[in-house]
């Protein structure tokens, strides 16, 4: 072979080599884009146990039409948006009557199926099921705080505080606006139901003495009085000025059995009591002055253009529902909890990516996380950690005056934690 010809051979060798290996160096082509997942609406399912025809549904349906009517209307438009689309909340009511034989079979069955959060509305429900919820890992949203689930710190929350703080929130009122130069010491009794629920603030009766305030004794009466004229009697020989009530249903016969008595103590009434709807049963001038303690703004006092009361109207406008707002005392009662269940679920989705995913644990995980949930002021901002599960520690007075209305005379004022405070309460 010639030196030309070899010189030849190798050029085209080199240039191969070269270009062979600016092929293997060129960037490779970009694998196709990954198509962004589709949007999907899911549901998840909550349980609820309810009192909706038996002795305190007078106070539980209006939290009942509360909670159906602000899920309604979220779900009617759609559902909730989380990161992976939209989200209905269902909720499942059970009528157990205020019978806990009947809350018991609701629970297992909810629980069989992997109900991750079932929402209460009565003491006994809350005392019985904290364990087994505990067990379960299934959270209890109550809209009745009982002392004794709430403490030590469980499975079960509630949004505002319990019978028993907001008792010694009262004594913290009446120490403040009493007249103690003119009047002496003020005198507090209590006249109530001989139920777990009528008795929740009784742990905490003790707050009256640490403060000055003469507690002097209490009265009981059934769930259905007709007559209370011993109990009357009685407390008129305590010459009690305040007497504190936790009874739902009686609350007409007690105002009336005080002026047919001339008894003139003022009844103050309890959460999850009512006011508004037993002034015209006991008749306005029988009810002028009665006073009301709420850990919910009462809707019969709200003002037309606050943020609740406009949602309000806008979600039963919306729904074609005709509801007397004014008279559903407890009606925000409903609202704020399902409100707080819908973040809830829509912050968990956001976690878990999958409604399958959003277990009882999930959840209560996503409710220790909560802080400062606004509930258009149905409450104060809810916030829960490792040792609260109280959202709200706030509450408001009412006074029914005499021109029938009810009207707020104490804003929202944080009470004493009656719970931590004495151990009785946590039983």
């Amino acid at each position: 072979m010639t030196k030309k010809k070899m010189y030849c051979l190798i050029s085209v060798v080199i240039t191969l080599s070269l270009v062979l290996g600016c092929i293997s160096c060129a960037p490779k082509a970009a694998a196709p884009a990954e198509k962004p997942a589709a949007k999907r609406t899911v549901t998840v399912t909550v349980g609820a146990l309810l009192d909706e025809s038996g002795p305190t549904a007078t106070s539980t349906l209006p939290g009942v039409y509360g909670l159906r009517d602000f899920n309604d209307y979220v779900n009617k438009k759609g559902g909730l948006d989380w990161s992976g689309g939209k989200v209905i909340v269902q909720v499942e009511e059970y009528d157990n009557r205020y019978d806990p034989s009947l809350s018991l079979p609701a629970y297992e069955k909810w629980a069989a199926r992997g109900i991750p959060l079932i929402i209460t509305h009565q003491s006994t429900d809350n005392l019985g099921l904290k364990d087994r919820a505990a067990r379960d890992q299934i959270v209890i949203l109550t809209l009745s705080p009982t002392s004794g689930a709430l403490m030590p710190p469980g499975w079960v929350f509630a949004t505002y505080p319990s019978y028993a703080d907001s008792f010694t929130g009262f004594l913290d009122w009446v120490k403040k606006t009493w007249d103690w130069k003119g009047k002496g010491t003020p005198r507090v009794a209590t006249l109530t139901w001989d139920t777990a629920y009528g008795k929740a603030h009784m742990c905490a009766v003790d707050y009256a003495k640490e403060i000055g305030i003469d507690y002097v004794g209490t009265e009981y009466t059934t769930t259905l009085p007709t007559d209370i004229t011993p109990q009357v009697t009685r407390l008129k020989a305590m010459k009690a000025d305040y007497v504190f009530t936790q009874a739902v249903t009686p609350i007409a016969v007690y105002l009336k059995d005080f002026k047919r008595l001339g008894f003139n103590g003022r009844l103050v009434v309890g959460l999850n009591t009512g006011l508004s709807e037993w002034i015209p049963i006991a008749g306005v001038d029988t009810a002028a002055g009665t006073l009301s303690v709420k850990g919910l703004t009462m809707i019969s006092a709200e003002p037309e253009d606050s943020r609740y009361m406009k949602k309000a109207r806008e979600v039963t406008e919306f729904l074609g529902v005709t509801r007397d707002l004014r008279a559903l005392t407890f009606y925000p009662n409903g609202t704020s909890g399902i409100m707080l269940i819908q973040d809830i679920i829509v912050r968990a989705l956001d976690k878990v990516g999958d409604p399958d995913k959003v277990t009882g644990k999930v959840l209560y995980d996503t409710l220790l996380e909560t802080k400062k949930y606004d509930t258009l002021g149905a409450t104060m901002p809810l916030s829960y950690d490792e040792t609260q599960r109280r959202g709200s520690m706030g509450i408001r007075m009412y006074e029914a005056q005499p021109d029938g209305n009810v009207t707020m005379i104490q804003d929202w004022m944080v009470v004493h934690d009656a719970l931590k405070h004495y151990p009785e309460c946590a039983k």
